[in-house]
């Protein structure tokens, strides 16, 4: 057998172990925390374990990141250069992806309007372009484009000599940690070359992040940060000189956290400054799926807002119109192409077409699935875009298959039997396994077997209740008054 996505993992943490790793510093921010994950992410790319990420745009057609078209001129202008950021109470950072909300009447960060809605705390908006462009209508209150205040700085730094040589040097130690580690590891060292690049552009970045962040942070005076995905480096500069400045930085959970998600295990202490001080969970069961480095008190239980409002919607709507059972998978970019030859293959085990098949592609995958995924043209199979909700497809579909979506959980709390395909990364499903919210599936074949004997099997009801948080809203409140009221003095609630 193979090297799996957890030896993987364990090696890194294993090596990362050197303290003298954590002594390379730039501008005072550990360098090896801007490289673990991605380093990983090449790690499984050299042994054939992972295809690309998500959010891969360069992988898109040329239409999805040309320039904003006209109609769009406004709200650039809006939310970039003629943006006015004013002192306020919290400075968030959202998920670059956004979903359509009828309620808002345009695009929104799922994982965080819906609960800054909620509260009256002021607020300004930090959001960057999914593949190339930025959502229209953008429909996040006081939005500003983090682009226009970067990328200045991100080309003085490519025409600096001495940031030149800088990300050079940091290149060449990076190309020295991935080598050793492989080494060490006994495993196929990454291409040099993608690891060199990688460390240039993770530095030229966060020295553009460093400068940037510290003037935002001048400007918007905030009691607490607020991000989404916070091992990116924009998020890790703000995470370092918020808490610099002992603002309290706290990460929304976005997805799942297994123990196959490096960005969510560490074991070297202290935790640096470039990690948030607190991560709001959907639910307590989430930091017993990895090797969490966060302790109970700086892991509060909040909930998510978004699937909630969207699994209410669906108990009170008219549910599954009986027929064909429906059987949803779930895929995502870095698994995408395994998953969809799986998909095709149970299509043709389903020989007596008992079964109605959805593929639901995911936001990071290339729109063309036609010629990424060519053997998903098949009649039996309907592909699905990233712009349809998926929550529409779980009140439609009887089962899902995936491999460690945060949407198979998602699936689980809609009541879909969850199944679990042999491909890598599936080791971050094992807990889930374990207490009967999804089954392990080993080919299509057995897929169509387990349908066939588990008609309905559902998730079990007693680990539901610990994935997905009721009253996030309350809950999300509480952390607020909490954190951003320490003297007791408030600002004024934008407009």
């Amino acid at each position: 057998m193979g090297t799996s996505v957890r030896e993987i993992v364990e090696a890194i943490l294993e090596f990362e172990g050197d303290p003298a790793i954590w002594d390379v510093k730039l501008r005072g921010m550990p360098f090896w925390h801007f490289l673990r994950y991605e380093l990983s992410g090449l790690m499984l790319g050299a042994i054939g374990l992972q295809g690309k990420r998500q959010g891969g745009w360069r992988s898109r057609p040329l239409s999805d990141w040309l320039p904003p078209s006209p109609s769009r001129l406004g709200a650039t202008l809006r939310n970039g250069p003629l943006a006015d950021l004013k002192p306020s109470e919290l400075l968030v950072l959202n998920h670059p992806r956004h979903v359509f909300s009828a309620a808002h009447r345009g695009w929104i960060c799922p994982y965080s309007e819906p609960l800054l809605d909620a509260v009256d705390y002021s607020r300004q908006v930090l959001e960057t372009p999914f593949a190339g462009q930025h959502y229209h209508p953008n429909a996040t209150r006081n939005a500003h484009y983090l682009e226009w205040h970067s990328r200045p700085r991100l080309l003085r730094g490519y025409l600096n000599a001495k940031t030149a040589r800088r990300a050079e040097n940091l290149a060449a130690i990076a190309v020295d940690w991935s080598q050793n580690l492989a080494t060490a590891s006994g495993m196929r060292s990454p291409d040099a070359d993608k690891v060199a690049r990688l460390a240039k552009g993770a530095a030229r970045r966060a020295l553009a992040y460093y400068e940037t962040h510290n003037r935002l942070l001048d400007q918007v005076q905030p009691r607490l940060v607020l991000q989404v995905v916070h091992y990116t480096p924009r998020n890790l500069v703000m995470s370092h000189l918020a808490r610099e400045r002992s603002v309290p930085v706290a990460e929304l959970q976005h997805g799942w956290i297994g123990e196959t998600h490096l960005a969510y295990a560490m074991r070297h202490r202290p935790l640096p400054t470039t990690l948030p001080s607190h991560v709001l969970l959907f639910g307590e069961a989430w930091s017993k799926f990895a090797d969490f480095p966060w302790p109970d008190d700086c892991a509060p239980v909040i909930g998510a807002a978004w699937f909630n409002r969207n699994r209410q919607a669906a108990i009170a709507g008219e549910g599954k119109k009986p027929g064909r059972r429906v059987v949803l998978f779930v895929s995502q970019a870095s698994i995408a192409e395994q998953l969809s030859r799986f998909a095709a293959d149970f299509a043709s085990h389903d020989t007596g077409g008992q079964y109605s098949i959805i593929y639901k592609l995911h936001g990071g995958e290339p729109s063309d699935w036609r010629r990424a995924y060519p053997w998903l043209a098949n009649e039996r199979i309907r592909v699905v875009g990233a712009d349809r909700s998926i929550y529409d497809l779980f009140c439609k579909s009887d089962a899902q298959l995936g491999v460690y979506s945060t949407a198979l959980f998602e699936g689980m709390g809609f009541g879909l039997a969850t199944y679990i395909a042999p491909i890598a990364g599936h080791e971050a499903m094992k807990r889930a396994i374990d207490i009967d919210l999804a089954r392990p599936v080993s080919s299509a074949e057995d897929l169509v077997r387990q349908l066939e004997q588990n008609i309905g099997w559902q998730p079990g009801e007693a680990g539901l209740p610990e994935l997905w948080a009721e009253d996030p809203e309350r809950r999300f409140q509480a952390f607020l008054d909490q954190h951003c009221q320490a003297d007791g003095h408030r600002t004024a609630t934008n407009s």
